[in-house]
């Protein structure tokens, strides 16, 4: 995660927002408190973690439920599933922190057998230092829907279409797309600043990554991670 906070850092989508924000020099250690929220954006659930306000700071964080995320085919073939929560340290429909400027906004995209949520603790990392980041499930490749293929035969559900096209591309295109409105009409009026626009990504995420950044204008930096493309 470490490597990822210090190359957008170096990106300077933060520049002034981090000084006024008084964050610790070193990018391992965390800022601010963290909030996230789940959203609806043209037809994507959304996860959003963003600065959060002081009051928040003595509550627990979330724990991520990734059973939620196992299909009811699944668990009707082999029984109930008991998955280790992930501890985060983002607070659920916490306060927006007044910001003295617009935050930078950060798009992640998952790979195979993952989900929207799946790199809770590095999202909320990069919130704590003065980030928007935003994560959308790739219908194709997320993990409610390659569980139900890894069965013979193959259970309700399973869809392994993200192998042949890259649901990523659409999805993030579309995040892109709302991020005017998000600037306007969301919990997040005011707060975001989509003139500076960051992008990453891990394993097949990481090739989404690379290819909408190669092809986009809208994307001021971008990281990949455990990607196999250059």
């Amino acid at each position: 995660g470490l490597p990822v906070v210090r190359v957008l850092l170096a990106a300077g989508l933060l520049g002034a927002c981090t000084a006024s924000l008084d964050l610790p020099e070193d990018p391992s250690e965390a800022g601010v408190p963290v909030g996230v929220r789940t959203l609806i954006v043209d037809g994507h659930t959304v996860e959003v973690w963003y600065p959060a306000s002081d009051s928040v700071q003595s509550l627990p964080g979330e724990v991520i439920d990734i059973t939620g995320f196992v299909p009811q085919s699944v668990v009707d073939h082999i029984g109930p599933v008991d998955l280790p929560g992930i501890d985060t340290p983002a607070v659920r429909d916490a306060e927006l922190r007044r910001l003295p400027e617009p935050a930078p906004v950060l798009l992640f995209s998952h790979g195979f057998g993952g989900m929207r949520v799946q790199s809770a603790t590095l999202t909320s990392h990069l919130a704590s230092r003065g980030y928007v980041v935003m994560a959308t499930d790739h219908t194709g490749r997320t993990l409610s829907d390659v569980l139900p293929c890894l069965f013979s035969p193959a259970l309700d559900g399973c869809d392994l279409s993200g192998f042949a096209t890259d649901p990523a591309e659409d999805d993030l295109d579309d995040l892109l797309d709302a991020l005017p409105d998000l600037r306007s009409g969301s919990f997040l009026a005011g707060t975001i600043d989509i003139e500076r626009v960051g992008l990453f990504g891990h394993s097949a995420g990481a090739n989404s990554t690379t290819t909408l950044a190669n092809e986009d204008d809208r994307i001021d930096a971008y990281v990949t991670m455990a990607g196999g493309r250059p």
